[in-house]
């Protein structure tokens, strides 16, 4: 097994976060997937308020598992922000995040604690990703771009890194502060533009993690205040002299209008073809 204790402390280097919402038996498939990882780490699930309360065994594996629990639901910022405050607080190295229902491959966190330990200037980590249906039937392919570059040119149409694929550094949160609550359902995309400014972020090409698809869930629910905010973040930092500013505002605005089935029908009918994402940037 991969040694990531600090020895000082007799921690492990990472801390996998996953905020939770009436999981069912989607937690379940998650922390399996995690336990499997033959990399030391802790896991803390953030119970975001579920009716009836989540209960989990202390330990999967080798794995120690904390259960934090809000009285009510909040929101998944504010469950994300909960765990960070507690992990923070202790001598965790990296942050791994996680959503229920989504399998990580089993060597996920090996190579990234690997990348980061061996590139000591990148500060958040993604990759590759399947998305599957309920039926797990495979939907589409995120083929992430992995340079700072190509990362950089992505987000100015959309977030070029899958939230649930991500390490972070924990030095990089104490840095530039936890997610903002400004930005309902782009969190993410908030966050991933706030290390741009500081920081350097790629991506591995391999795919890492499955996750869930389904476009009747509840972020297809949230679509619209997705891309209202993320158009008040792509103005926040648009850029006059990139082209791309400009074609990612087109890019949301077509959006709009554009039904989600739709966009999930041209993602689904062009993922076998598994081209190289472009420097162009452009993605639905």
């Amino acid at each position: 097994m991969e040694n990531t204790i600090l020895d000082k402390n007799n921690k492990p280097a990472i801390a996998a976060l996953i905020p939770a919402w009436n999981p069912r038996d989607s937690l379940m498939k998650t922390l399996t997937s995690i336990a499997s990882q033959a990399v030391e780490c802790e896991i803390f699930v953030v119970d975001d308020g579920s009716q009836p309360a989540i209960k989990l065994p202390t330990q999967m594996g080798d794995k120690p598992i904390h259960v934090i629990r809000l009285d009510k639901n909040l929101g998944i910022t504010a469950a994300l922000n909960t765990g960070l405050n507690i992990i923070l607080k202790q001598p965790f190295e990296f942050i791994s995040r996680h959503d229920c229902g989504d399998i990580d491959h089993h060597d996920r966190l090996k190579k990234q604690l690997v990348y980061l330990r061996q590139n000591k200037g990148v500060m958040l980590i993604g990759s590759s990703v399947n998305f599957k249906t309920p039926f797990q039937d495979l939907q589409y392919v995120f083929e992430a771009p992995e340079t700072h570059a190509q990362v950089k040119r992505r987000m100015r149409y959309s977030a070029a890194i899958i939230h649930s694929s991500c390490m972070f550094r924990a030095s990089a949160f104490k840095e530039i502060g936890l997610y903002s609550e400004t930005y309902p359902h782009a969190e993410d995309y908030d966050l991933f533009l706030r290390f741009l400014t500081k920081y350097e972020i790629r991506n591995l090409s391999d795919v890492l993690v499955t996750a869930q698809y389904s476009a009747d869930s509840i972020s297809m629910y949230n679509r619209r205040a997705s891309l209202t905010s993320r158009l008040k973040l792509q103005l926040k930092s648009f850029d006059p002299h990139c082209i791309h500013s400009y074609l990612g505002i087109l890019q949301t605005f077509a959006l709009w209008v554009v039904p989600y089935r739709l966009v999930s029908l041209i993602k689904s009918s062009s993922f076998p073809i598994h081209k190289k994402q472009h420097d162009s940037g452009f993605s639905l």
